[in-house]
């Protein structure tokens, strides 16, 4: 009887529950009909081509409407899923108040469901305003549901939020204990806005990443600063750039780096340090035993600078980057730096451009290249001369190690071209030269063209600048050809017109590798982009031509939009200041929407038209994930 009586009871159950299911479906049906009508009423719905396959956040921040956030109101719903499902990082990304956090719910539920997440936010227009507001947003948010838990990386650079920000964002940092990373790049924090973030800052016990540059926090904000990162043991690279700190606020980095020891990367360019600050730095920087990178740039250091530099540098067994660009050293400095180099067996890469060497300074360091161990070398706009590359060049075939050699703006002129043409040959492992603004002519090209085709390693070659012109043009095609490797050519603003253009046509054709080609400031018009734009569908790997400031007008305009049709790479197209008109802008347009590689094209500076300006106005819908900018 027990058992009978438990048997009605279970049916009795069932036939209730199937009511209720009933019950349930009618009423969903009913939301359903309503739901639908709403839609009809306002339909929007984001393309589907998006949702399928869910494209990766950084992708997807890109092809959503810029001015909604990726987890704003209306994308939550349809993303919130596959978030949960497919992705452990958020990128926010907000351009106006407008795509503030409004859903707090729904945003709290998502965060809470995130394990580690990235949140960047910049905005474009009106960001101080709008960056207080989005701190205010995502205050109330934690206030509800604390979500920020998670977030193990806040980017909030270029928002220029001032002290009520430094406020605001403390008190974000505070419920922020898994923080890892924190960008607070340019936003206007001064002094005052440091010292009330460094309250916080110590909490942060996980932080590896600081970067607090180009806020003019100054020697005050900067000893606020470094007393509470004496906590932070974890720190790994700290960003103090332009900020104004100069030899006073040295002494405070300093002693704080006796504490955190695992510092790799230090930035503190454009402070205006000295040669006393440098000084200071100096005693403690052999005591760092992981520091890998460290950058002064435009630090105005002289020569008695770099000899206290050079008197350390051998001890810092781990530095491998050492940046003093824009500086003033002159030639006892870069003697004293020398005389080290052969010791300093990590050190790959030295930036010594805008600084004061001159070819004599050039011949002391051409006196050590073969014995160090280099592979980056800039010494631009030093004023070399051609005297400074002959001595350069007498040593490069021995310096085996060396992929980079940047010698631009140092009017090295067509000699200086030449003897260092008579030794790229040996140098097997140069990938990148940079030989721009330096006065070399078709003569300089024909000494280059010979050498280059040697040049089996070479991916990157700068000429900008310069005066080779259509001769020159010719010279080098003949030897680029065989640069099978060569992914980027830059040969702006060097007279090259519509000969010279399509003579470097034969270049796209047998550099199956080139991504990049830069012919900006020329003067190509027509005819040559007739010839270049009929390479273009064999281009396989090309992805940037910059065609701006020439002399293209319709006729071109139509060959090469006919070419973009059968384009499979090309992402980025620059046409910008040409004679393109009406029916030049709409062939482009047309061109434009229809391909399906293309992502942007520059028109501004044409005339355009009425009509083809509307026709581009028109098409700028959310249909790309970048789009054509205007006039």
């Amino acid at each position: 009887e027990a058992s009978s009586r438990r048997r009605e009871q279970r049916n009795r159950e069932r036939v209730t529950r199937g009511s209720k299911g009933q019950m349930s479906g009618r009423k969903n049906a009913g939301r359903g009909e309503k739901k639908g009508k709403k839609q009809e009423q306002a339909p929007y719905k984001p393309p589907s081509d998006i949702l399928a396959g869910l494209l990766p956040l950084g992708l997807l921040g890109k092809v959503w409407p810029p001015e909604r956030v990726l987890l704003g109101t209306r994308c939550c719903r349809w993303l919130r899923k596959e978030l949960l499902e497919h992705v452990e990082q958020v990128a926010v990304v907000a351009a106006t108040r407008k795509a503030g956090l409004e859903q707090r719910g729904a945003m709290g539920v998502v965060f809470n469901r995130l394990r580690r997440i990235q949140l960047s936010v910049q905005f474009e227009r009106q960001p101080q305003s709008h960056a207080l507001a989005f701190l205010d947003d995502l205050l109330a948010i934690n206030n509800h549901h604390q979500p920020l838990q998670n977030v193990v990386r806040f980017l909030f650079s270029g928002n220029k939020m001032g002290f009520e920000g430094a406020v605001r964002t403390s008190k974000v940092v505070q419920q922020l204990a898994g923080l890892t990373a924190l960008n607070l790049h340019a936003n206007s924090l001064h002094a005052r806005g440091t010292a009330e973030l460094s309250k916080v800052l110590g909490q942060c016990r996980a932080l590896k990443h600081l970067d607090i540059g180009m806020n003019n926090i100054g020697p005050d904000g900067t000893w606020s600063l470094c007393r509470t990162l004496r906590t932070c043991t974890r720190l790994t690279e700290l960003i103090i750039s332009d900020n104004r700190i100069g030899p006073d606020g040295v002494v405070s980095v300093s002693e704080m780096l006796l504490d955190c020891d695992r510092v790799q990367v230090l930035d503190l360019g454009s402070n205006s340090l000295e040669n006393e600050g440098v000084e200071e730095l100096a005693q403690v920087m052999t005591q760092c035993k992981a520091l890998a990178r460290l950058d002064l740039r435009g630090n105005l250091i002289g020569d008695e600078g770099a000899t206290c530099l050079a008197d350390v540098l051998a001890e810092c067994e781990a530095l491998t980057n050492l940046d003093l660009h824009f500086n003033h050293i002159g030639v006892e400095g870069v003697a004293s730096l020398a005389g080290v180099l052969a010791d300093c067996k990590a050190l790959h890469r030295l930036d010594l451009g805008e600084n004061e060497i001159g070819a004599e300074g050039a011949g002391r360091l051409a006196e050590v290249l073969g014995d160090c161990h280099l592979r980056h070398l800039a010494l631009g706009a030093n004023l070399i001369r051609d005297e400074g590359a002959e001595r350069l060049a007498g040593v490069l075939s021995a310096c085996t190690a060396l992929t980079h050699l940047d010698l631009g703006y140092n009017m090295i002129g067509d000699r200086g071209a030449g003897e260092l043409a008579s030794v790229l040959g040996a140098c097997n492992s140069l990938t990148y030269l940079a030989l721009g603004w330096n006065g070399i002519e078709a003569e300089g090209a024909r000494m280059l063209c010979s050498a280059l085709g040697q040049c089996k390693a070479m991916t990157h070659l700068d000429l900008r600048s310069n005066g080779i012109g259509d001769e020159g043009a010719a010279r080098l095609s003949a030897g680029l050809g065989n640069c099978r490797g060569l992914s980027r050519l830059e040969l702006g603003s060097n007279g090259i017109g519509d000969e010279g253009g399509g003579r470097l046509a034969r270049v796209l054709g047998d550099c199956k590798a080139l991504v990049t080609l830069d012919l900006h400031a020329n003067a190509i018009g027509d005819e040559g982009v007739r010839r270049l734009a009929a390479l273009l569908p064999g281009c396989e790997a090309l992805r940037h031509l910059d065609l701006g400031a020439n002399q293209i007008g319709d006729e071109g305009a139509g060959v090469l939009a006919e070419e973009l049709s059968k384009t499979k790479s090309l992402t980025h197209l620059d046409l910008h200041y040409n004679q393109l008109g009406e029916e030049g802008v709409m062939k482009l347009s047309d061109a434009f929407w229809k391909s399906k590689a293309l992502a942007v094209m520059d028109l501004r500076g044409n005339e355009g038209g009425p009509v083809g300006v509307g026709k581009l106005e028109k098409s700028n819908g959310y249909q790309k994930p970048l789009l054509v900018r205007g006039f």
